[in-house]
């Protein structure tokens, strides 16, 4: 419990990971009660666009993105309850 006191948010799609330790994450971050994130970057060719971000248009610029999925719900294929994604402390 006193490790996660210093977590912000779990990660709970990962790419480098099986579906079993994507699940773990999900269980995680719910008995911790933290909000979730997804990994969307590749460390590894067949790692690519397994974890991807539905957006409900392609931004055009960074300053859209960003505006795009500020205060954006996820919904986990894995969970039936949805998490709004929120920025790390001290990356406002």
């Amino acid at each position: 419990d006193e490790i996660f006191s210093l977590v912000d948010a779990v990660e709970i799609e990962n790419g480098g990971c099986n579906d079993r330790e994507n699940a773990m994450a999900i269980e995680v971050a719910k008995v911790c009660g933290l909000p979730v994130t997804i990994g969307s970057d590749a460390h590894h060719v067949h790692e690519l666009g397994r974890i991807t971000l539905p957006v409900p248009e392609i931004p055009k610029h960074e300053g859209d993105m960003i505006e795009l999925i500020s205060g954006f719900t996820l919904p986990s294929m894995m969970s039936t309850e949805r998490k709004p994604l929120q920025p790390l402390s001290g990356h406002e």
